[in-house]
């Protein structure tokens, strides 16, 4: 197997990152694609961390409440409250 220079494996992880797939740097590049894969899993793409989604509606306090209003048969539904 043939190494690699420096430069050509900078673009392939560019060219990752952009997020073109492992066949079309093979292509543009004249190199094997699973070539493209090793250097994708050596220096894998920073993931930015999630945001996460909207707050909740009920505090932990008020979902223990229900869960006892129910269990306890105070009430059937969350409707009744």
């Amino acid at each position: 197997m043939k190494r690699i220079s420096v430069d050509k494996c900078n673009s392939i992880v560019l060219k990752l990152q952009i997020g073109l797939s492992s066949r079309k740097i093979s292509h543009q590049l004249r190199i094997s694609h699973t070539t493209v894969n090793n250097i994708h899993k050596k220096y894998p793409p920073e993931q930015q961390k999630s945001q996460g989604s909207l707050p909740k509606k009920l505090s932990p306090n008020d979902e223990c409440k229900i869960i006892r209003l129910i269990t306890s048969g105070e009430i059937d539904t969350t409707v009744e409250l």
